[in-house]
């Protein structure tokens, strides 16, 4: 078993998944060798600040594209609450995964279920 961490930062504050995520995967693509598989992937968020804090902006920073994305998710949770949370999805979510249809569950000699 083989731990590692990487770090990084945005360049602005977020919630948006899809901006973490993306942001995550870049992280691991450019620091981690496939010397092993993978079997899980977490990801951390620190250095949290509250939503309706004023946010500092650099001259380049593409903010309209930022509140755009962040607006449409808003509407895609607002989608999800009121329908179900499979009422919208990812397309990628629609590709044949080749994940067990159903929890597997394992019982471990020691009695614990997994």
């Amino acid at each position: 078993q083989c731990t590692r961490q990487w770090q990084t930062k945005i360049d602005l504050p977020t919630q948006s998944p899809m901006v973490l995520a993306k942001r995550a995967f870049q992280l691991f693509e450019a620091r981690y060798g496939w010397y092993n598989p993978i079997r899980s992937v977490t990801i951390q968020a620190i250095n949290l600040i509250p939503q309706d804090t004023p946010r500092q902006i650099g001259l380049f920073m593409d903010v309209e594209k930022q509140e755009k994305l962040e607006r449409l998710e808003k509407c895609i949770e607002t989608i999800r609450r009121r329908f179900g949370k499979d009422s919208i999805r990812n397309g990628v979510l629609y590709q044949d995964l080749q994940l067990p249809p159903e929890k597997v569950e394992i019982t471990m000699p020691t009695g614990m279920v997994g």
